[in-house]
């Protein structure tokens, strides 16, 4: 897409970011306070890296990650937290320039791979991921300790 810069995201892109992330839990409502502490915290951490994708000088896309070590894969992995490209501008490129972004950040960290989840009721997304040679490894599992948090 034309125009579209990819940079690391910012604290004052909060509010954007946020709505984007309202869009991709859209049967949720976010706890806003609870989303805006975590994402202060893991923009400061040395593991976790966030990107935004500008277009006409506004937030259009975002994708949060972080490295951990992987005893399966030998090494590091850049796990993909999420990816999210606001309804209006999807289907134009911004998702896959964010996605090459968080590609080269987990080369040049040598990481081994990169793992994400997406939720079942995504084809979609999972067509989007499996058009980039991403493979449906495995299933993810969850068990909620807090679910009203």
């Amino acid at each position: 897409m034309t125009g579209v810069k990819v940079r690391e995201a910012k604290k004052t892109d909060f509010e954007a970011i946020f709505l984007l992330l309202q869009q991709l839990w859209e049967y949720k409502k976010l706890n806003k306070a609870g989303v805006k502490k975590v994402f202060l915290a893991s923009i400061k951490e040395k593991n976790h890296k966030a990107f935004v994708a500008m277009s006409t000088g506004r937030v259009a896309g975002y994708a949060g990650t972080s490295i951990h070590n992987n005893l399966w894969q030998a090494g590091q992995i850049c796990h993909l937290s999420e990816l999210v490209v606001d309804e209006t501008v999807r289907g134009k490129g911004i998702g896959s320039l964010l996605l090459k972004k968080v590609e080269a950040y987990a080369r040049k960290l040598k990481c081994r791979g990169i793992d994400l989840e997406s939720a079942m009721r995504r084809k979609q997304t999972h067509k989007f991921y499996n058009d980039r040679k991403y493979e449906t490894k495995a299933l993810f599992f969850t068990k909620l300790f807090y679910p009203d948090r």
